[in-house]
């Protein structure tokens, strides 16, 4: 892996709260396209829940959908479909922008906290 793919799995694992296995999971969710958690974890040969568990912690972070789909004879099943990396960008922009804004204001903030703590 080059430096550059190590920064970007840095910021998506920082930005998302993800684990390694959340982008490896999510690697193969895009080289895949839509998918099944159980037809995952047969190909990444994982646990099932374990890969179930790293695509709900996708979704949540935005960088998955879940997509409910209905069989003929009834019942249900979830597809699992990436985001498409310019919505990923947009995604990871918002995130830097607000966490500069919170940290500037904090920085405007720092002799009124410096003064307040009780050493």
């Amino acid at each position: 892996m080059d430096e550059t793919n190590a920064r970007c799995s840095d910021i998506l694992k920082m930005m998302f709260n993800l684990k390694d296995v959340d982008l490896e999971t999510y690697k193969h969710v895009i080289t895949i396209g839509e998918v099944r958690a159980d037809e995952l974890a047969n190909k990444v040969g994982k646990d099932r829940t374990t890969v179930y568990r790293s695509l709900e912690r996708l979704v949540k972070s935005g960088l998955c959908e879940k997509k409910k789909m209905t069989l003929k004879n009834g019942g249900n099943y979830y597809l699992y479909v990436y985001r498409e990396p310019t919505t990923v960008k947009k995604m990871l922009q918002q995130c830097v922008e607000e966490w500069y804004y919170s940290m500037k204001n904090t920085l405007n903030e720092l002799e009124r906290h410096l003064t307040e703590l009780d050493f």
